[in-house]
């Protein structure tokens, strides 16, 4: 698996081996196509706000994600600063917090009849999304899903490492959000 996106929509994307899966929480829910599905996971919160936030999350990484042509199951987990920083150190060489970090999965030469292959997984810092929606003045669930398609863009290909392409994601993300009747 690669890292494709690391920390706060600025950071460059470098690529390691990795080996992280998700945490506790979610059924996934298949894609427009059939062929991605996406699970919510919240190592971190309230029950409510998983049980609230997961089906608008859900839409909104498949959305986002409805341009790749392969299929497999998205995994959206959200974490602590704890967990966030250790990801961040583990995979990116980077210390601190960040606000997201998306790994995107190869695809299996084979897969067993009835298993279906990773796609990806994006991880989210619950605590990092509610500063980031104090300083931004909107709400939590705004940030996180800013996030959860910011990632899902990361994991469909799209790059932010000059400021063009923040330009056309930023874009993108906030056009996602208005089909989503979002924004």
């Amino acid at each position: 698996m690669a890292i494709v996106s690391g920390g706060n929509r600025r950071k460059p994307a470098k690529s390691r081996r990795a080996g992280e899966g998700p945490g506790r929480g979610g059924r996934p829910q298949k894609g427009a196509e059939g062929n991605l599905s996406a699970a919510v996971f919240f190592k971190s919160g309230t029950p409510g706000l998983a049980r609230e936030l997961s089906p608008l999350l859900k839409k909104a990484v498949l959305a986002a994600a409805s341009g790749k042509k392969a299929g497999g199951v998205l995994n959206l987990v959200v974490v602590s600063d704890t967990e966030i920083k250790r990801l961040n150190k583990a995979f990116l060489s980077h210390a601190g917090a960040t606000d997201v970090i998306a790994f995107n999965h190869a695809r299996p030469a084979f897969s067993p009849p009835g298993e279906t292959a990773p796609f990806g997984d994006i991880y989210i810092c619950l605590p990092a999304a509610r500063r980031q929606a104090a300083k931004m003045g909107h709400s939590l669930e705004t940030e996180l899903l800013i996030l959860a398609v910011h990632g899902a863009l990361h994991l469909s290909g799209m790059d932010d490492a000059t400021a063009a392409q923040r330009l056309k994601m930023n874009k993108k993300t906030v056009r996602l959000l208005r089909e989503l009747s979002y924004s």
